[in-house]
């Protein structure tokens, strides 16, 4: 009989190459948020995406979070620290076998970035396969000589709402990469 077929992790159509449909950028997140959710304060989370989020309108009526603001507050209230990947081809071909283009598929980074900075954590852009190991590599270099600092709020810090905090450091070749405050919602 036949042979069932599987779709391809990057299904390419012949002809004009179609954007995908159903990429529940947001969706993602919760469950991210939902699984990790940095209760420890020690997790690190890569994501890897074209920073697009596009679902029909059934799936959209379905899914709880609805929008990048959401996802921004969701950030916050998380203590993960997160690393962005966006995917941004700039040639025709990128590469890893999609086709981009007019009609391709594009990328927006602006929202991996936002979530990035949320998290204290920091965001790269990519195009090719030989660009996405620098980025591996500059975020492993990252992680391997970073510190953690913490501290309890007073009383007044437990209140819901959004509560900024800023680190300063005192030497001249390092940086302080950490977030703009914490958020506390219940």
């Amino acid at each position: 009989g036949p042979q069932p077929r599987f779709p391809s992790p990057f299904p390419i159509p012949r002809g004009r190459a179609e954007p995908d449909k159903n990429t529940n950028l947001f969706g993602a997140m919760r469950a991210l948020f939902d699984r990790v959710g940095g209760r420890s304060g020690n997790e690190v989370v890569m994501i890897f995406s074209d920073g697009k989020d596009s679902v029909d309108r059934d799936l959209a009526k379905q899914r709880p979070v609805k929008d990048p603001k959401q996802v921004i507050m969701e950030t916050q209230e998380s203590l993960a620290q997160i690393y962005a990947a966006c995917f941004k081809p700039e040639r025709e071909n990128s590469g890893f076998g999609i086709p981009i283009g007019r009609g391709g598929y594009g990328s927006d980074c602006k929202l991996l970035s936002e979530i990035a900075d949320a998290a204290g954590g920091r965001s790269f852009e990519f195009e090719s396969q030989s660009a996405l190991v620098q980025v591996l590599k500059k975020t492993l270099d990252e992680l391997r000589s970073q510190y953690t600092l913490a501290y309890r709020p007073s009383s007044q810090g437990n209140r819901v709402g959004f509560h900024k905090i800023k680190v300063v450091v005192k030497k001249q070749d390092m940086i302080a990469r950490a977030r703009d405050g914490y958020l506390i919602s219940k």
